[in-house]
């Protein structure tokens, strides 16, 4: 499988989407079936002013209601806003719901789902946690708007559910036949890429860092796939190397996914006030050994959740938010960065990155059962 020429370049504009950690003891249980084209769709939804984050759209009973309309030039409407879709319509709005797939092996551990955007399209890639893969191109909208964009998928992928003994589970693949290594094999020359000097307003990345000072950015080299045809140069007003902008090193994702630890704030940090603390003392975390702990709880370097940060929402299911909240400091969450938000959700936060905010998301799932969601801002 070979990346397609015409998007080489939007890999380079960063946004940012997890994909849903397996661990590889659990991968090969796990199997897939096919979806027919026409029985799904993969949208991206505008978030802010130049952000996108991935759903993925099932019709169950094909030529009953349908669950979404394609309205032209790569626009779709999703009709399931509209209606009880509950066994006609089944959707997956996170990383908890769709991961990356190759050659039968699962690879929600080793990468994340980004969509990048240029000129006049978006791309969908993924990308390894460590930065040490390929950037693998999935697939590319028609045009680059503020509505919901459906993605195409590159040749050689396709969307999969996920099975257990055969029976289908609630998970999305984008899956391939062709094996990473086979892959990686095939795409061998990465380039790197010279940090940007004067940023754009216009296409901010969608997974940004929580509030570093300019001091404390590095240059990062970013792999990219080399252009497989000479003919297609970047257009005379493109740089041939184009800057971006890095993720300062204080941002990077999990150290050790099967070795982590809780960094506590320190005293000097300030309260943080846009949301209403609760009442509790703060209390030390409870120790955990447990191997699916994220590594560590970072929070912003002013103590302020501002509009550039990403939250963990867990609604009150049952019983008070003071209980909830007792329950989430049992997990490793620090009180100082446990919020009452409104009377029926507590928050976590804030998290420098999209990614570390949905290890927690995903921790709290899986071993305290707690549903939550990420949001970015306030």
């Amino acid at each position: 499988m070979r990346c397609h020429p015409l998007i080489t370049t939007a890999l380079l504009t960063t946004g940012g989407l997890l994909a849903t950690p397996i661990p590889p003891a659990q991968a090969a249980l796990f199997g897939q079936q096919s979806i027919a084209d026409q029985q799904a769709v993969v949208v991206l939804r505008p978030l802010g002013s130049s952000r996108y984050d991935v759903l993925v759209i099932e019709e169950k009973q094909v030529g009953s209601q349908r669950c979404w309309r394609d309205r032209g030039n790569g626009i779709v409407e999703p009709l399931l806003l509209n209606f009880d879709f509950t066994g006609i319509c089944d959707r997956a709005t996170d990383s908890n719901g769709y991961s990356l797939r190759m050659g039968g092996e699962d690879l929600g551990l080793r990468y994340r789902l980004e969509v990048r955007t240029r000129e006049s399209q978006a791309l969908l890639v993924a990308v390894p946690f460590d930065g040490r893969g390929p950037t693998i191109p999935l697939g590319t909208t028609r045009s680059l708007t503020r509505d919901f964009l459906k993605v195409d998928l590159l040749p050689n992928w396709k969307l999969a559910r996920r099975t257990y003994q055969g029976q289908p589970l609630g998970h999305y693949y984008f899956a391939a036949e062709q094996t990473l290594a086979a892959y990686s094999a095939s795409n061998p020359s990465l380039v790197a890429i010279a940090p940007q000097r004067t940023p754009s307003a216009s296409l901010r990345p969608a997974t940004p860092s929580l509030l570093p000072s300019s001091g404390d950015q590095q240059p990062i080299p970013i792999p990219v796939v080399r252009l497989d045809q000479p003919n297609l140069s970047p257009s005379p007003t493109t740089s041939p190397t184009i800057p971006i902008t890095p993720a300062p090193a204080a941002a990077s994702p999990l150290r050790s996914p099967s070795s982590p630890a809780v960094l506590r704030p320190t005293p000097s940090t300030p309260s943080l006030r846009p949301l209403r603390p609760t009442t509790l003392a703060p209390t030390s975390p409870a120790p955990s050994n447990n191997p699916s702990t994220p590594d560590r709880f970072t929070i912003s370097r002013t103590g302020q959740l501002s509009s550039d940060a990403f939250l963990v929402i867990v609604p009150v299911a049952s019983g008070s938010s003071q209980e909830l909240i007792q329950r989430i400091q049992q997990l490793g969450v620090p009180a100082s960065n446990i919020f009452e938000r409104g009377s029926r959700e507590v928050a976590l936060g804030p998290f420098r990155n999209r990614s570390l905010a949905e290890q927690w998301q995903s921790h709290l799932s899986q071993q305290g059962g707690l549903n939550g969601r990420v949001e970015f801002g306030r």
